[in-house]
């Protein structure tokens, strides 16, 4: 544990999460013994079977025909079948096998009242954030839940957290524990991930724009659950699009015009002369 570690748990700081995709389909140490219980002949069949949403796993006892030759233990599921269920965990409770997928949520607030950054120890998307309001055409699985939420406006997504806009007066009590169940429930189903590759700009100028904004600003943007994403740059006139707890946020034009601007404006003297939201 390093010094720093040390410090916070001597205060009672949650140590930052340590995000994983979720691992290969194993068995829990109680499923396997459950296994070992199975009578002889026979094994444990597990099934994907597609569902709005993902797969919902599908574990019964049948005969032991199918269980590949030399294998470890008397369980039949293809190749295929366990990358489907990427993620997901078999136990046993007693009686029944069980599907789970474990997840930590931990809700941080923002600058912005009306927007909360859910950190999580699971990946939810890849690639650059992607930002989804409702009503704004289709959205991916995983958004659509979120934004199905009664008072959810908005939803961004960023590696292993997402930021919720509420609408004005909803209570965040009710609505932390809505987005935790979603979130557990796409991910019990297998529901992939988000993916959007990082968009490549061919303009010297708009290339040198984002290495500044990722050098300086946007890491502390996206630790306090927003995004700013470079639209374009006309006549020396940086375009911005704000997303994320920065979209209805009250300092949202000091983060634009005392951060954003000031930082691109030093940083490339000449070339960048304003910046603006779109």
């Amino acid at each position: 544990m390093s010094l720093l570690d040390t410090l916070k748990a001597v205060l009672g700081l949650p140590k930052p999460l340590d995000p994983t995709d979720g691992g290969p389909f194993r068995l829990t140490r109680k499923a396997v013994e459950a296994l070992d219980r199975l009578p002889a002949g026979r094994a444990l069949h597990v099934q994907p079977v597609p569902v709005a949403g993902g797969w919902a796993m599908r574990a019964f006892e049948g005969d032991d025909t199918l269980v590949p030759e030399g294998a470890e233990m008397a369980i039949v599921v293809s190749e295929e079948d366990a990358a489907r269920l990427h993620g997901i965990v078999l136990d046993h409770d007693g009686s029944r096998f069980v599907p789970t997928s474990p997840l930590t949520v931990v809700p941080h607030d923002t600058p912005n009242p009306d927007g909360r950054k859910f950190e999580t120890d699971r990946l939810l998307a890849r690639g650059r954030p992607q930002a989804f309001r409702t009503g704004e055409g289709d959205a991916p699985p995983l958004a659509e839940r979120l934004l199905g939420l009664p008072g959810v406006r908005a939803v961004l997504f960023n590696l292993h957290t997402v930021t919720v806009e509420r609408a004005p007066g909803t209570a965040w009590k009710s609505l932390d524990r809505a987005v935790e169940a979603q979130l557990r429930e796409h991910l019990l189903l297998a529901g992939p991930l988000l993916d959007e590759p990082v968009v490549e700009h061919d303009d010297d100028l708009e290339a040198e724009v984002i290495r500044v904004l990722q050098e300086t600003i946007l890491p502390k943007v996206h630790r306090d659950g927003g995004d700013l994403q470079l639209v374009a740059v006309r006549d020396g006139v940086v375009q911005l699009h704000m997303l994320g707890a920065c979209n209805s946020c009250p300092a949202s034009q000091i983060t634009l015009k005392a951060g954003a601007e000031r930082l691109l404006e030093q940083a490339l003297p000449g070339r960048v002369v304003a910046v603006e939201a779109v």
